[in-house]
C-alpha cells in the first residue's frame, strides 16, 4: 500500500468509518506505551500517574524545520532522546528554559 497512498487514504477512511474512535485509541495505547518504556515516571520527582506524565524531547524543536516523529517505533529507536517528565516540571522547563534544582535545561 505504501506504493498506493490513494489506497492507504481510503484504508483508513474506512477503518474510521467502521470504528470512529479507532485513531483515538490507538495515540492512547501508544502513549501509555511509549510511557511505559520510559520508565514511568517524572525523571525529578518521581511522579507515576500516567495522567499527569508527559513524554519530553531532550534535543528541543526550537529552530527545527520539522518536529521529531513521536511514534512509538522512533521513541523506541531514540530513547535517549526522550525523557518522562510529569506536568509542573514540563510546564516549568518550558517557561523558564530549565528546572529548579537540577541540571535539566532546554
Amino acid at each position: 500500500m505504501a506504493e498506493r497512498p490513494e489506497a492507504m487514504k481510503q484504508y483508513n477512511a474506512n477503518r474510521a468509518a467502521k470504528d470512529p474512535g479507532v485513531w483515538r485509541r490507538k495515540s492512547g495505547t501508544e502513549r501509555v506505551r511509549i510511557v511505559e518504556m520510559l520508565g514511568g515516571r517524572c525523571v525529578v520527582c518521581g511522579a507515576e500517574n500516567p495522567l499527569w506524565l508527559h513524554v519530553d524531547y531532550i534535543a528541543g524543536s526550537r529552530g527545527l524545520k520539522y518536529r521529531h516523529p513521536r511514534h512509538i517505533a522512533y521513541v523506541n529507536d531514540h530513547r535517549n532522546e526522550f525523557r518522562i517528565l510529569c506536568a509542573n516540571h514540563h510546564y516549568e522547563l518550558t517557561l523558564s528554559g530549565r528546572i529548579a534544582g537540577t541540571d535539566i535545561t532546554q
